[in-house]
This record gives structure tokens, sequence and C-alpha cells, in this order.
């Protein structure tokens, strides 16, 4: 789904960027700020902040690696945090970005 994602960003061409940011007013007003629609074809999912959502969801657990050494099998965009290594008490869910991740 991310290489999907990031093959249709590329094709919308130069400014693709700045249109997925929230003008000022919209963001001052409290308003929900949808940066393009999600369609899940085949797929129940309801309301307009559903399908935005579980986008991003599916997305971000796409680049995270599943357990330890399946960094290989992953994009590998974010690697685990210490408390997650550690599986410390807190934040021991959470991924940061991968400095190790270099190619296009």
């Amino acid at each position: 789904m991310f290489m999907r994602a990031h093959e249709q960003l590329k094709k919308q061409g130069e400014g693709a960027i700045a249109r997925l940011r929230p003008v000022a007013p919209l963001a001052g007003r409290g308003e929900t700020h949808f940066a393009f629609k999600v369609i899940f074809k085949g797929e129940k999912v309801e309301g307009d902040g559903g399908p935005y959502r579980q986008f991003f969801d599916d997305i971000s657990n796409e680049l995270q690696p599943k357990k330890q050494g399946a960094e290989d099998e992953m994009i590998n965009l974010l690697k685990p945090s210490a408390n997650n290594l550690g599986n410390e008490m807190h934040n021991k869910h959470l991924f940061v970005l991968n400095p190790r991740a270099t190619s296009t």
C-alpha cells in the first residue's frame, strides 16, 4: 500500500506535497483536514474519516518490522525504538525512523 501511494503521489508532479497540508484558516477553525480521498474497493469502512484513518494505520503497520530480524522483509523505513527493543514500560510499542534507510 505504501508503494502504491508513493507511485500515485509521484504522478501528481511538483507541488503535490504542499497540497497535502491544510491551509491556515482550515486548521484554525478546528475542522478535520483530509489531504486526499481514500476509497477501499470491496471493503466495508464507514464515514469520511474511517478509510482515511485506516489508510495511515495500514501504511504504518507496513513500515514496521513485525519481529526482530524481519527488517529485510520490510521496507525498513522504521525501526523499533529503544523502549521497544528493551520492552520498557512506557512507549514500548513505538518505532523511529531508521537512519540507515537511505535509498530512494
